[in-house]
């Protein structure tokens, strides 16, 4: 992805039918101000924010919020922002870190989702994971129990044992809610720049999982804000401040608490975190900023120069340039990764075709993916914890096993192996060698016919 230039900005927007057109001296105007580190429109910017991660979260290898499986979330309208297809996230993340990913929730059973979140100035705002109204039966019950309800100032420990002693299924339902919302999770810091300029993209697979929020990681690494003055009319608030009138309960109908990711949270997700910079980069393609410029000016709610300058600012910051009076302020280091980290020991060896390197036509990812897709056509699938439908393959149930398959290529060797847990399998019919090197034989000789290879499993 090239450097975004003033010229680019030109072409973009000079015939644009984006509700008003912007001259050249108008672009130029937004532009000397990026350039020159003017002061950041901070309202401008989250709303740019908010505008980068609806497109980013459809270009590339990305695909839009996965509304095809609504029914399995417990709130539809707090879903993660996108998914992608699993072989898209074995390029992405390598097929170590790939198959750490979380499942569930994605529109197909070979999609993967993720929350997007985005660093974007030097103040960094809190995480607001999700919120959940509270109203009818419940908010009776808090009425009752809490008649300083409206006066008090909740802290975020007298909230967590608000929901500990009055709404456990509540916090039950919080909690399903943001491990579905934080499956895996990728982090975009404008604050942290590569070699190239850029922001630093990472993804931490499994996010929700780490947080452990079913045991001591909900009190530990979640914020909780209680609000219950906030559904009350504006109106209504107004006149009882100007009248310096107390509130009372009965003007209280419903209001949300909001469950907010701590910034000890995110560090210690950080500590995990792998870098995907250069490779987001490279799947969104050369055009993907002169897009988002379209679009963001298409869908901001002010058309005005404000507006301009602070997609330009963005869009310049993210294709390498600076553009801002940001700085790094952390260096988090690339995390090396990978669940089957172990020395390599041969256990069986196969042979097939005529002299040639495998390596030119085909790579490891490449094959990786292709060995899992064929793996999966042939396995039945059945509930987590149920018995096993064949007697002859696994059972897909969670997609662990799956999504731990690797089939590294080296010249004419190929290389292949899985989670360790499965192995036990290999004194069964169901041995997981047998169907993996038999798609591996089949790919090879729909795509690579003629050539010469050893295959080995790893262990």
């Amino acid at each position: 992805m090239a450097k975004l230039q003033i010229i680019d900005v030109k072409n973009v927007l000079k015939n644009g039918p984006y509700g008003r057109k912007f001259t050249d001296a108008q672009i130029g105007q937004a532009w000397k101000a990026v350039v020159a580190n003017s002061k950041v429109d901070t309202k401008k910017r989250n709303e740019v924010g908010r505008l980068f991660s609806n497109i980013f979260s459809k270009e590339g290898k990305f695909l839009d919020e996965p509304k095809g499986a609504a029914d399995q979330y417990i709130q539809p309208r707090s879903m993660p922002d996108f998914e992608a297809e699993g072989e898209s996230w074995v390029e992405l993340l390598g097929p170590q870190v790939a198959a750490l990913l979380a499942p569930g929730g994605a529109t197909t059973e070979t999609r993967f989702t993720a929350e997007l979140k985005q660093k974007l100035g030097e103040k960094v705002n809190p995480t607001t994971i999700t919120q959940k109204e509270v109203s009818g039966e419940v908010l009776e019950r808090i009425k009752k129990e809490y008649d300083d309800l409206v006066s008090r100032k909740w802290t975020s420990s007298e909230v967590h044992n608000l929901l500990d002693k009055m709404l456990p299924k509540f916090k039950k339902d919080v909690i399903r809610q943001i491990q579905e919302k934080t499956r895996n999770y990728m982090v975009i810091n404008y604050l942290d720049k590569d070699k190239k300029g850029r922001p630093i993209i990472r993804v931490v697979p499994s996010a929700a999982a780490k947080l452990d929020l079913e045991g001591a990681g909900f009190k530990k690494w979640i914020r909780v804000e209680m609000r219950p003055r906030k559904n009350i009319d504006s109106t209504l608030k107004a006149q009882m401040r100007a009248e310096g009138k107390p509130f009372t309960l009965n003007m209280i109908q419903s209001f949300p608490i909001r469950f907010i990711l701590t910034a000890g949270a995110e560090k210690f997700l950080e500590k995990s975190a792998v870098d995907v910079t250069a490779k987001v980069h490279e799947s969104l393609g050369p055009k993907f900023i002169e897009k988002f410029i379209a679009y963001a000016i298409k869908e901001i709610k002010v058309k005005n120069l404000d507006g301009l300058t602070e997609i330009i600012r963005l869009a310049r910051q993210f294709s390498g340039e600076e553009g801002g009076a940001y700085k790094v302020v952390s260096q988090i280091p690339e995390q090396k990764m990978g669940p089957i980290s172990r020395k390599a020991r041969a256990k069986a060896t196969r042979q097939l075709g005529v002299a040639g390197d495998i390596q030119q036509t085909m790579s490891t990812t490449q094959l990786t993916a292709a060995v899992q897709r064929s793996v999966r056509r042939k396995m039945p699938k059945g509930p987590i914890g149920g018995p096993p439908l064949s007697t002859d393959i696994l059972t897909y149930r969670s997609g662990r096993f799956l999504r731990s398959i690797v089939a590294e290529i080296k010249q004419n060797i190929i290389t292949y192996y899985y989670d360790p847990i499965y192995i036990v399998h290999e004194a069964s019919g169901r041995a997981p060698s047998k169907d993996i090197e038999l798609s591996i034989r089949n790919i090879i000789k729909r795509n690579m016919s003629g050539q010469e290879f050893t295959i080995t499993r790893r262990s």
